[in-house]
């Protein structure tokens, strides 16, 4: 079986950048929309049942990941049966977490004023309504992250990629549409179902036609679901603590300074979120592609892909931070106002915690594609354990920068030194190659520090001023970097090379 992992990785890579602006119209342009359409105190307490609803995505033991896996290694194989099995019992477990997951959402619904302290000025009967609503949603939306990971194994990205935009586009219209109808937070809520029941069902089908395209057949039996559950249970446990690891400083900030400040905390978090796939996207998207060339036994070309990623994911790492950390207090402040900026340390630290938490599920996503499983899972599991704990102390006797700081320190202390040496053991690098990434890194580290004190003291006035300081910083720190690194200057040279031979 031959597959063209370059063009199904190009693909993935290119859906992935078209939904980003997608991404930022819902999560950043629309936003004074939301806040003109519903009270601030509102707008908060949603945003924190919004981490409590992902605490309930525990339900799902990291299927969709394992799936992907799967499936991928056994396409690469050309093992049409194993598929078949690993399809049946995948859908099999996905119904069962999805109809558990709805059960637990029911039931916390009446418990949401008690565990976020809301106070009486919100409407607690819509918030409760609301979460249902998107409750809902979200259980929709895990049942077709089983099926996009069936999907992606079995390489067929490019059609996943178009459902996924087409959807998104109709969601958009949507929720445009309910705001100014005055549906409110409910608004939020309906587009969210939309969303998930649409992406399930169109998926769904996609699925049943890219198995009787391969020829392979559903094997409606339990024998691959033990197997599966073996696996499951470390991805589990991990997935667990880190799901409640991750979102629970929305609700910390809720409890301890109340839905306002929550506000704040997630709208100077929103942009560098927003624009986080540009940086983790590339990554991404070759997993599908490198776990089939892991199954084929193709090391070399794997080594060979990820050397050239590497670099390419550190340039992009140091343009995101020093340009969140030198102008998201500016967008911040043209965009609704400076009230709602948590201040140049939360920034500083918010965008840090962003960069790492890319780092370690790129190099996460790499392991796990190429069978670690149970290490990644253990590992995920100490460090979800550790910024819990953190998260309590840090909240309790630091306020939000202990809660912002906690999952750095967490990161740091575990996951940054195993996977490294995990994801070495399979690939096998030399030491040149070694020190090669290592050269790199530090290069970016040095253009990122020139480029801050170059651009740092500029104040933009208007929107015009702030689009001229980004291009500004672009541009500055495309120039150096092209000075201080040889491998930017060699892959820029390549694009214009490919230019020249494309205009003729």
């Amino acid at each position: 079986m031959t597959v063209n992992h370059r063009r199904t990785t190009q693909w993935e890579l290119f859906f992935q950048y078209l939904t980003i602006p997608l991404g930022m119209v819902s999560g950043i342009v629309l936003v004074p929309l939301y806040l003109k359409y519903i009270p601030r105190d509102v707008y908060g307490a949603w945003l924190a049942t919004g981490n409590v609803l992902a605490w309930l995505t525990i339900t799902d033991p990291g299927l969709s990941g394992v799936l992907r896996q799967k499936v991928a290694e056994a396409y690469g194989k050309g093992e049409h049966s194993s598929i078949g099995e690993i399809v049946s019992s995948g859908l099999m477990i996905t119904i069962v977490i999805t109809a558990v997951l709805i059960g637990l959402g029911l039931v916390v619904s009446t418990y949401l004023t008690a565990l976020l302290k809301l106070p009486s000025s919100v409407d607690v009967a819509v918030i409760e309504q609301a979460f249902s609503v998107s409750m809902l949603g979200t259980g929709c939306m895990i049942f077709y992250y089983s099926l996009d990971s069936i999907s992606k194994g079995m390489q067929s990205t490019l059609a996943i990629g178009v459902i996924q935009v087409v959807v998104r586009i109709a969601y958009i219209g949507l929720m445009i549409i309910l705001l100014l109808g005055g549906k409110g937070i409910m608004g939020l809520a309906y587009s969210q179902l939309f969303n998930g029941l649409a992406l399930a069902i169109i998926t769904f089908f996609f699925v049943i036609f890219r198995l009787k395209q391969n020829g392979i057949r559903l094997s409606w039996t339990v024998r691959r679901v033990p197997e599966l559950a073996r696996v499951l249970t470390f991805t589990f446990l991990a997935r667990t603590v880190a799901v409640i690891g991750n979102n629970v400083e929305l609700v910390g900030t809720t409890r301890m300074l109340g839905p306002d400040m929550a506000a704040v905390l997630a709208l100077t978090r929103r942009v560098p979120e927003s624009i986080r796939p540009l940086i983790d996207r590339p990554a991404y998207a070759f997993l599908p592609a490198i776990t089939y060339l892991y199954g084929g036994g193709e090391i070399d070309r794997i080594r060979k892909i990820l050397m050239r990623l590497f670099h390419v994911l550190f340039w992009l790492f140091g343009l995101f931070v020093t340009g969140f950390i030198v102008m998201n207090e500016h967008f911040i402040k043209l965009w609704i106002g400076s009230q709602f900026f948590a201040g140049t340390l939360i920034n500083t630290l918010i965008c840090t915690g962003i960069l790492l938490s890319v780092v370690i599920a790129t190099l996460n996503g790499l392991c796990f594609a190429m069978g670690d499983i149970k290490g990644t899972s253990i590992v995920g599991l100490i460090q979800g354990v550790l910024a819990i704990v953190l998260l309590y102390f840090g909240g309790k006797y630091f306020g939000m920068t202990g809660l912002v700081a906690a999952p750095i320190l967490a990161m740091l202390a575990v996951s940054i030194w195993y996977l490294p040496f995990s994801l070495n053991r399979r690939l096998r690098l030399k030491p040149l190659e070694i020190w090669s990434i290592i050269n790199e890194a530090l290069r970016v580290l040095v253009v990122s520090a020139l480029v801050y004190f170059l651009v740092s003291a500029y104040q933009p006035n208007s929107w015009v001023e702030f689009g001229f300081e980004v291009i500004v910083l672009i541009i500055a720190y495309g120039m150096v970097l092209l000075i201080v690194s040889d491998g930017f200057k060699k892959e820029c040279k390549n694009v214009r090379i490919k230019m020249m031979a494309f205009s003729k």
